[in-house]
């Protein structure tokens, strides 16, 4: 539920600003979330349409797994759904992020994601999908 509300509020964030923005907006940002390239505002629709179709993804691949291996055990398909549950709230929040500041950039004219951002968002997507697993060994 929290990763559509995350995709939600950037589409409508975004449909709600976009007749105000520049035609040339923040595109891409580099590793300090400093930006390093501009481009036609349309493109900007590209960040939630992408988050959308991977956390769909990510949801839709679970579905497959018992298919795809049916003696999978109901502990090991907790975790990998749980984990997947958190990627994906973290791929949605990370790309929502991305999206409203790249709003908030571009009708202030200067800006940056941060230099915080990269680093917690990837440290992030690396460990805390295995919460589950860390919970769940914890438990036994």
């Amino acid at each position: 539920m929290g990763t559509i509300l995350f995709l939600l509020a950037a589409f409508f964030i975004l449909a709600l600003n976009y007749s105000d923005l520049p035609e040339q907006i923040p595109v891409h940002y580099n590793g300090e979330g400093e930006i390093d390239k501009y481009g036609p505002k349309i493109n900007l629709w590209v960040v939630p349409i992408l988050a959308s179709l991977i956390c769909f993804g990510i949801v839709k691949s679970n579905k497959w797994i018992p298919k795809m291996n049916p003696k999978i055990v109901e502990r090991e398909l907790f975790v990998i759904n749980w984990g997947s549950r958190i990627l994906s709230l973290l791929i949605a929040f990370a790309f929502s992020y991305i999206t409203i500041q790249t709003v908030n950039i571009a009708r202030k004219g200067s800006g940056s994601l941060g230099t915080w951002f990269l680093p917690v968002a990837a440290i992030g997507m690396i460990i805390l999908p295995f919460l589950p697993l860390i919970w769940f060994k914890k438990k036994r």
